[in-house]
């Protein structure tokens, strides 16, 4: 056997050793969510979801400027190409080939992601609006926020005749098809949204908050019920006033950019780092107010977040003490976790240099080594977010499984 093959079997039974874990952990905690558990569940189960519950339905519609760092880049690329414009139009006005080379240039730019000195997307919104609105941007912020949610409405609406809500309702029409077969579940098959949209329709006096601006968990929750299922979209202080016990909440904290905008109004968006820290310092900010009550007072399983942000972290840390003080029935949360990027890492350390691992002595110590390691880092991890922030671990290495997992709970 050559190297090649040896170093990839190993590989392979390390991650198969370690899913088997995944396994185990999952269990317990999807034992505690269950459909009979739920019944008799205090306090009431909630829904938190981030960006990866759209990912598939973008890359179906061919319109990721609903992703975040898309969004950074599609908005990066108006801005300079209008100040492009701008700097040479008495040429524009004698030359049109000008106009051409300035949008080639742009849009070959940001396609290759090439100019923004940072990884962080907030940040570089900020270094939009000092290019942009250098003078206007000292004296009064607000200016610099407004033209660029003129410029986020302008970059999704554009796109609605080729990816508009009937489309996006055919595709999630198919992915339900896809994932049921006269009404019986094909693992393997499914759709995050879908299942999601699912456990909602189970759910009694159900509430979700999304820090997604687009509208397809509603258009799923038409899309499945045949619009038999009431619900109310909320991204306002004064849409939160009103509560019904047999509607569905659904709470975009970030701001909210549905197909149909005809009704839209004081709907504020949080993208960079001002408007995200002016809305963390508000203490009784809707948004805040909101999240902070729901991860007080419910169960909360967060699906497609990541909870690496500061201020998330110290929020949870701030709910789980409060908890603890009043000693109020403590519930977990659960997280949904991918594993994925661990064994990786890990196991690519030895991709260049794998002698020890095929040292005929050496390699069955490798691979004990390997795997103790990788649980090792998974347990500190699951650890770290139980005792810290109160929340309880569900581990998948593939997005594909995440469909499965949610299915596990209200089966």
């Amino acid at each position: 056997m050559d190297t090649v093959n040896i170093k990839s079997k190993l590989f392979n039974e390390i991650r198969n050793e370690i899913q088997k874990q995944v396994d185990e952990l999952n269990k317990g905690v999807l034992k505690t969510l269950s459909k009979k558990n739920q019944k008799n569940m205090l306090p009431p189960l909630t829904l938190c979801v981030g960006a990866g519950i759209s990912a598939n339905i973008n890359d179906s519609l061919n319109n990721n400027k609903y992703l975040w760092n898309e969004l950074v880049y599609a908005i990066a690329g108006e801005i300079i190409r209008e100040l492009c414009l701008k700097e040479y139009e008495p040429v524009l006005q004698t030359n049109s080939i000008y106009i051409e080379t300035i949008n080639s240039i742009v849009e070959k730019i940001v396609n290759n992601k090439c100019f923004l000195a940072s990884d962080n997307t907030m940040e570089c919104i900020e270094y939009l609006k000092h290019i942009a609105f250098p003078k206007q941007y000292q004296e009064n912020d607000d200016y610099a926020e407004n033209v660029i949610s003129i410029i986020v409405r302008q970059l999704f609406y554009n796109n609605r005749n080729n990816c508009g809500e009937d489309k996006a309702k055919s595709i999630i029409s198919d992915y339900y098809k896809k994932s049921y077969t006269n009404n019986s579940y094909n693992k393997g098959c499914g759709e995050t949204i879908v299942e999601i949209a699912k456990l909602l329709q189970r759910l009694k006096n159900a509430k979700v908050l999304t820090y997604n601006y687009d509208d397809y968990l509603e258009i799923a929750l038409d899309t499945l019920s045949n619009r038999k299922i009431q619900y109310k979209t909320i991204y306002n202080e004064k849409m939160t006033n009103v509560h019904n016990k047999n509607t569905i909440d659904i709470y975009h904290v970030h701001g909210y950019l549905p197909y149909n905008n005809e009704n839209i109004s004081d709907n504020r968006f949080i993208f960079s780092e001002t408007s995200y820290n002016y809305m963390s310092d508000q203490i009784y900010h809707w948004s805040n107010r909101i999240q902070a009550e729901t991860f007080l007072s419910n169960r909360v399983i967060f699906i497609g977040f990541s909870g690496t942000d500061v201020n998330f972290r110290q929020l949870m840390k701030e709910i789980k003490r409060e908890r603890s003080e009043q000693s109020c029935d403590y519930t977990k949360h659960v997280m949904f976790m991918n594993y994925s990027s661990i064994i990786n890492e890990l196991l690519n350390s030895f991709d260049k240099d794998c002698g020890i691992l095929l040292d005929d002595v050496k390699c069955p110590y490798a691979e004990k080594t390997l795997e103790y390691i990788a649980k090792s880092i998974m347990g500190a991890k699951a650890s770290y977010y139980l005792e810290q922030l109160g929340i309880e671990l569900l581990w998948y290495n593939e997005l594909s499984e995440i469909p499965d997992i949610i299915h596990e709970i209200y089966k």
